[in-house]
């Protein structure tokens, strides 16, 4: 079976950061397919990062990462 990693990126739009990982939970068929999803907040200077990591912190396929520069 394959398996697949999702990055996603995220910049000052945690809404639709949250919007894309509730599509990727929903659809089980995909989320059994996916070995993990790494979130990039692209050194968002709201408190995107914050609200992401306590969001997905207890989920272990999901990993938050922030850059120190856009």
């Amino acid at each position: 079976m394959c398996k697949i990693a999702v990055v996603i990126l995220n910049y000052l739009n945690y809404e639709d950061t949250i919007e894309c990982m509730n599509s990727l939970l929903n659809i089980s068929e995909v989320w059994n397919y996916i070995e993990g999803v790494v979130i990039v907040d692209n050194c968002s200077t709201n408190e995107s990062y914050n609200i992401l990591s306590d969001m997905y912190m207890n989920m272990p396929k999901v990993k938050i990462v922030k850059t120190t520069q856009n």
